[in-house]
């Protein structure tokens, strides 16, 4: 695969499909970004189909849609609600509930 991987389709997730879409054309795309409980669970859905995603890759598939400080906070409300778990050697997120 040549080049760098599309940020909006990290590990086979297109965010662009999820989110409402204002406008488009062939050389930009206007999507609606997410509310604080939309992005929650937007970040929950994605750890759920990548396990093991690292917080790196979830602000790279939100580049230009949510600043890295509420997806931060998003990831740390799903952490104190026990939904979301992070390991403490990678990093990585994975889902506790199915």
């Amino acid at each position: 695969m040549p080049g760098n991987p599309d940020p909006a389709n990290m590990r086979g997730f297109d965010i662009t499909r999820v989110l409402t879409k204002v406008y488009s054309d062939d050389e930009i795309t206007v999507l609606i970004a997410p509310d604080d409980s939309n992005l929650e669970n937007l970040i929950l859905n994605i750890v759920r189909s990548n396990e093991g995603i690292s917080i790196r890759e979830l602000r790279r598939m939100f580049a230009g849609i949510s600043s890295e400080d509420r997806i931060r906070r998003a990831i740390i409300r799903l952490i104190r609600r026990n939904k979301l778990y992070m390991d403490s050697e990678s990093g990585a997120l994975y889902a506790i509930e199915p």
